[in-house]
């Protein structure tokens, strides 16, 4: 039996060998260089195919000085034995590493295949040059050969200086789709503009740990659909920040590490499906006037220029909204009828003052319409700040959120916290722990506070009456092996903690059930006690 299996199978083979040259080429066409070769050993038929295949993509060895040759050798006699057979070239791969040793050998070189893959009639080509030096902006020059192949349709470029004499033999590249500029030392403004000048078909621009131009103006690129820019000109002052000025309607994707966003009052993104911004200064008119009619996926993340504006965001079609800094924005969306997800995390030094909780009930009522799924609060404490009770009262019933996780530098500021917390919304979860050791002191005050149910008369008011409110509470641990939260006890996440092994984090919860009718407080807030 098993030699009929084996004999069926080398029949299978035999008829595939017995393709025509043109179809074994093109199923070699969707193998890498590596597997195209390994092919070789399959038969007689095979043991050449691999040396004609219309594609071709080398990948140079990275600070291995004894092998650099080898692979130079490598290119320069495969693309010369193309070109003596005339065989056909569709793509054309080549990714490369330069330092000081090899640099005049490797780019004398460059200046000889370039152009020669033009000839060849190439019809895409994508290069990946690097320079091993480090620190990362280095004075190796980018050679301008580089931006002189027609065909070149993929772009990136790592660790070179990027001035004028690297683009002043620049063609127009109708053809180069996609351009990764990472850690690259650009001279300024006009180089970079000359480049996107040349280059009006680009349609993924990726920007990373670049330094030099203040400012990139995309505009001219009408078919850009994705741009990712990130930790341009890291460590500068603010003021001498990146300016990034995006206005067309083709875009999809925009992603922000630090910088400056300019938007052109008025435009419509019709678009743009994800807005991600990581310390990105706003222009929160020019924002608030704009229009995301296909926006799924809004991201700030410790963004600045809005603290004390209302931002007005026009996203209709949103799915997620993330929020995290250092003050609590106001942020208003239009209104929508798609369901969609919102997830909020603040870190402050006021978070016992009656003003912050009050900014953040407005925020949460403007994100009522959709599923707030978790809210975090950090209380960054500092002793020369007076700890206040919060007094306040909101007469609207209480905004209902999933997951709140609460994390204070001193334990003993959890109960004045709590007492802010519940009286402008409704966990249905609280702190979701990833437990190590010195969480227990976070797990027991809350135990004290929601379990025991110790006070009586000697509680503050408001404390009284979240307490009544309060139908339900257990304490969950989650369960790895089964994906689900089960119903634990104090003791129990003791002795877990204690005997697991240190790698190993315990996720624990409380599991919050509040009453369905909302009823108003009994007492009056201090007049006096707005902090």
């Amino acid at each position: 039996m098993e030699k009929t299996d084996s004999l069926d199978d080398s029949k299978s083979m035999d008829r595939i060998s017995e393709l025509p040259n043109d179809i074994l080429q093109r199923i070699l066409y969707f193998l890498s260089q590596e597997d195209a070769v390994r092919t070789s050993v399959l038969s007689k038929s095979w043991r050449d195919i691999w040396r004609t295949r219309p594609n071709l993509d080398f990948r140079g060895p990275f600070n291995l000085n004894d092998l650099k040759q080898k692979f130079l050798s490598l290119v320069e006699n495969t693309l010369q034995r193309y070109c003596d057979h005339r065989l056909s070239l569709e793509e054309f791969h080549l990714h490369i590493w330069l330092d000081d040793f090899w640099y005049q050998k490797s780019v004398s070189l460059l200046e000889k295949w370039i152009p020669r893959l033009k000839n060849m009639g190439v019809k895409e080509f994508r290069l990946s040059i690097c320079s091993e030096h480090y620190p990362r902006y280095t004075d190796l020059d980018l050679p301008c050969v580089v931006f002189e192949q027609e065909s070149l349709r993929h772009l990136r470029v790592r660790r070179f200086k990027l001035d004028r004499k690297a683009v002043e033999r620049i063609v127009l590249l109708n053809n180069l789709r996609s351009l990764h500029l990472q850690e690259i030392n650009i001279e300024d403004e006009e180089v970079f503009q000359k480049i996107i000048s040349n280059c009006p078909s680009i349609e993924t621009m990726r920007i990373e740990n670049c330094e030099g131009s203040r400012n990139i103006n995309v505009d001219n690129l009408r078919r850009l659909k994705d741009f990712h820019s990130s930790g341009f000109n890291l460590g500068v002052a603010n003021t001498e920040r990146c300016s990034f000025e995006i206005s067309h309607q083709s875009i999809e994707t925009i992603f922000i590490t630090y910088g400056n966003l300019l938007f052109h009052k008025g435009v419509e993104f019709r678009f743009l499906d994800v807005l991600r911004l990581h310390g990105v200064r706003l222009l929160p008119d020019n924002l608030s006037s704009c229009k995301f009619p296909s926006l799924k996926r809004l991201v700030l993340d410790h963004c600045d220029g809005f603290e004390v504006i209302e931002l007005f965001i026009d996203a209709p079609k949103i799915k997620s909204f993330e929020y995290k800094g250092n003050f609590v924005p106001s942020i208003t969306f239009v209104t929508t009828q798609n369901e969609w997800d919102s997830h909020i995390f603040v870190r402050s030094a006021d978070a016992s003052s009656s003003w912050w909780f009050i900014k953040l009930n407005e925020l949460l009522k403007s994100l009522s319409q959709s599923n707030i799924r978790s809210l975090a609060i950090y209380y960054i404490y500092h002793p020369r700040n007076i700890v206040h009770e919060p007094q306040f009262v909101i007469l609207d019933k209480p905004v209902v959120v999933e997951s709140v996780k609460l994390k204070c530098d001193n334990s003993t500021l959890f109960s004045p916290l709590l007492n802010g917390v519940f009286r402008i919304f409704r966990p249905r979860n609280i702190c979701d722990f990833d437990m190590v050791a010195w969480d227990m002191d976070v797990i027991e005050c809350l135990w004290k506070i929601f379990m025991e149910r110790e006070s009586g008369d000697k509680d503050e008011p408001f404390r009284r009456f979240w307490k009544r409110e309060l139908e339900e509470v257990s304490m969950e641990i989650y369960d790895d092996n089964r994906k689900e939260w089960s119903p634990t006890h104090l003791s129990e996440v003791r002795g877990e903690l204690r005997y697991c092994v240190q790698v190993k984090l315990i996720r624990a919860r409380f599991a919050l059930k509040w009453r369905e009718n909302f009823n108003l407080p009994d007492f009056e807030p201090l007049h006096d006690s707005i902090n």
